[in-house]
């Protein structure tokens, strides 16, 4: 599954909820390893991309039998992602 994550940021990511499968990992934390390098932070919307980034890599990851799924703080500055096994259903 991992050789199918090919973007930068979707690897750093990947890498982080993969950490600890089930816990929750916060934006700030997923803002700080992408954008964290950067002498300007990183862009003025990051959060936005972010939940873009998170919503595409979830589609990559599907396939395999894996999500990405919202946890506790919803959305903003306190939203946290975790990965999580999908359950299928005969």
């Amino acid at each position: 599954m991992k050789s199918a994550i090919t973007a930068p940021a979707h690897r750093i990511i990947f890498d982080a909820l993969s950490r600890s499968v089930g816990a929750s990992v916060r934006r700030d934390t997923l803002v700080d390893r992408i954008y964290g390098d950067r002498p300007d932070g990183g862009p003025e919307r990051a959060d936005v991309i972010l939940k873009v980034q998170v919503s595409q890599l979830r589609r990559k990851i599907e396939p395999y039998g894996w999500t990405i799924s919202v946890s506790k703080g919803g959305s903003g500055h306190l939203a946290q992602w975790r990965l999580i096994p999908t359950i299928k259903h005969p």
